[in-house]
């Protein structure tokens, strides 16, 4: 695949980062239909993806594109090129669907029909033109060859790659060559006494029969649709159907030909993209809304803290319990929508899963129908992993709402944890496995099962069993992304009738009870340092205020990054540590530390964030700042980060 992409392209590569996620359906597709498929950017005049078939068809190299987007019209023929040249460039403002000739350095000319539609973002803006171009000289020749000679034609006919029929004014076939009968399944004498509405799709029957009737009428010479096809057998495929009426010399209609060209599997290229378009609308969304979320948050989750260790009764300590969980719960679902909408990368620590599977099982059995039992095995000395609690609770709950939406009419579902032991023997059963020591995770049902044709297909991106609008095919192959970048991998066993069992390793750590307690624990008192506190949002900043005062810190704050380097000026020498915000007007985070530094190359800096980013977080690592804390973060996280960054 030729990609090309710059760095300051940041709001586009959500698009390809999706396209990267089903990297495999996606060659398979593009590379194996047969034609030319491109993407380009208009804002750059950039060609970013051209498909291997524009190297057979039009006998250049892809590289050139990607070098000069306009040098796929030097081989336009000279009696098209004006044409074609001035169509292209109007490809933003109007439809591109043009038929040229080309001819390849051989001197050999070919048909091309060229067709591109616009892909817009949220707001409407046009950012990608995606187009096919296919290969359609057979399809002249067999019309040129009608024209020639009848003997031509039955050669011609019978032998074409694509699909050919006489149809009768009547909209009854009197033949069909044998690429259309490999196309819908049926024989030449199937066809004899049918009417094409019986093998057309429901929803296209109408449609197809007021065109086809104009055509008899004599009001159109052709016309060309898209439609469905319903095969012999019931499945249903996408074809291009392109009908002209041949009439005898009082003008009355003989017959039709109709040339009928498969596109399913162009179809399913173009609904890749399409769902990529809704995923990346996804992206931006939960990014524009998850850091003003992430600041209503934090206070909340701060405050409740402090709230508890001042409250005695013990009722009103069990309503501020509900207040911290829910928070939390909250922060949760920002970070799972943001883990599936921008990608995999999250916060890996030591993690006991003890709990974390005892919350999935807990939130099962209040949310799953009544007639699913609920199993569970949840042992308590279940060793230490490395991993993101959120995408671990991620893969559990995917892998949960398969297995009730596998029973429904009831049925068992199993929650295992274990620790198990994989020796070299056992790891060669599996090629992403490797010998050592793993937590298990199993979840089992007792449902419908996966039957075996379609086993190996059940993780591949969008590929999915259910109906239409009741699953995105998305759930299995982000499980399985997950596991991975946690270095751990994923079995499956199933039989049809008797449920599946879905088993997730992921690799121990070396890291005892003790270690992750005292870890956690960690929440020293100051000793009078001064810090600055620096937050456009005021409950944040005064939330945090209350937080370091508590535990003995000496706090001012500033709602602007201007108003922090006053504060820093003023106070040369007496400040300590800046907690600040990276996203603020005017003078953001990034800005702030590096003036800081001038004036105070001293003073150490905890970050705070409401998104997480790589980008983000590699500018502080250079600047010397290795604490951040990702809101909503709890008092206790709040203090020990300042701790840790003070003793550095």
């Amino acid at each position: 695949m030729i990609t090309t992409l710059s760095n300051d392209d940041q709001p586009r590569r959500q698009l390809l980062e999706e396209l990267r996620h089903s990297e495999e359906k996606f060659r398979q597709l593009a590379e194996n239909i047969g034609e030319v498929f491109w993407i380009t950017d208009p804002s750059k005049n950039r060609v970013i993806y051209i498909s291997p078939a524009y190297e057979a068809i039009w006998g250049r190299a892809c590289e050139t594109l990607v070098n000069s987007p306009q040098a796929w019209l030097e081989a336009v023929h000279p009696e098209d090129f004006d044409r074609v040249s001035e169509a292209a460039f109007k490809q933003t403002t109007q439809e591109y669907d043009e038929t040229y000739r080309i001819v390849r350095p051989d001197g050999a000319i070919r048909w091309i029909h060229d067709r591109a539609f616009p892909l817009r973002n949220s707001s409407g803006k046009i950012y990608r033109i995606v187009g096919i171009a296919a290969d359609i000289t057979e399809r002249k020749d067999a019309e040129s060859a009608l024209r020639r000679s009848e003997s031509d034609f039955r050669i011609i006919f019978e032998n074409a790659p694509i699909g050919m029929a006489l149809v009768g004014e009547d909209g009854r076939p009197i033949r069909c060559n044998r690429a259309v009968q490999r196309m819908l399944g049926y024989t030449e004498a199937d066809f004899r006494g049918m009417h094409f509405r019986e093998f057309t799709h429901p929803d296209d029957v109408e449609s197809d029969l007021a065109l086809f009737q104009e055509l008899v009428d004599g009001k159109r010479a052709y016309y060309q649709v898209d439609k469905r096809y319903i095969k012999n057998g019931g499945e249903v495929v996408s074809a291009r159907l392109t009908v002209s009426m041949v009439h005898d010399q009082d003008r009355k209609a003989q017959y039709a030909i109709a040339m009928v060209e498969d596109v399913t599997e162009t179809r399913k290229l173009e609904d890749q993209i399409f769902r990529a378009q809704r995923i990346e609308s996804i992206g931006t969304l939960a990014s524009g809304i998850a850091h003003d979320l992430n600041n209503i948050l934090a206070p909340i989750l701060m405050a409740s803290e402090q709230l508890k260790d001042k409250l005695s009764d013990c009722d009103r300590k069990k309503l501020i319990d509900i207040i911290e969980e829910s928070s939390k719960r909250g922060a949760a679902i920002i970070r799972q929508l943001l883990t599936f909408s921008r990608g995999l990368d999250g916060i890996k620590q030591n993690l006991m899963l003890n709990h974390l599977v005892c919350e999935v099982a807990h939130l099962i059995q209040e949310t799953f129908p009544k007639s699913i039992e609920v199993q569970r095995s949840i042992p308590s000395d279940l060793r230490v992993v490395k991993g993101d609690a959120t995408q671990i609770h991620q893969v559990l709950m995917n892998l949960c709402v398969n297995a009730r939406d596998s029973m429904p009419n009831g049925g068992k579902l199993g929650l295992v944890a274990t620790n198990a032991c994989l020796t070299e023997e056992h790891a060669h059963l599996n090629s992403l496995a490797k010998p050592g020591h793993y937590v298990v995770l199993s979840v089992s049902d007792t449902g419908h099962g996966i039957p075996a044709d379609i086993r190996e297909r059940i993780f591949d991106p969008f590929f999915t069993t259910k109906e239409v609008g009741k699953g995105t095919g998305i759930g299995l192959s982000t499980v399985l992304g997950i596991v991975r970048s946690h270095g751990g991998f994923v079995t499956v066993y199933s039989e049809v009738g008797k449920g599946s069992v879905f088993k997730v390793y992921l690799p121990v750590v070396e890291a005892t009870v003790i270690d992750l307690v005292k870890a956690a624990n960690v929440e020293a008192d100051g000793n009078g340092e001064l810090v600055l506190v620096v937050d456009d949002e005021g409950p944040v900043r005064e939330t945090a205020r209350k937080v370091l005062e508590k535990h003995k810190f000496r706090v001012l704050t500033a709602e602007s990054g201007e108003e922090a380097l006053r504060l820093l000026f003023e106070h040369r020498g007496a400040i300590k540590l800046v907690l600040t915000d990276m996203m603020m007007p005017a003078i953001d985070g990034l800005h702030l530390i590096r003036t800081s530094r001038v004036l105070e190359p001293k003073v150490r800096f905890v970050a705070m964030s409401g998104l997480d980013e790589d980008a983000r977080r590699s500018a502080l690592s250079g600047l010397g700042v290795n604490e951040i804390l990702f809101k909503p973060f709890g008092s206790n996280h709040l203090i020990q980060a300042v701790q840790r960054a003070l003793a550095a």
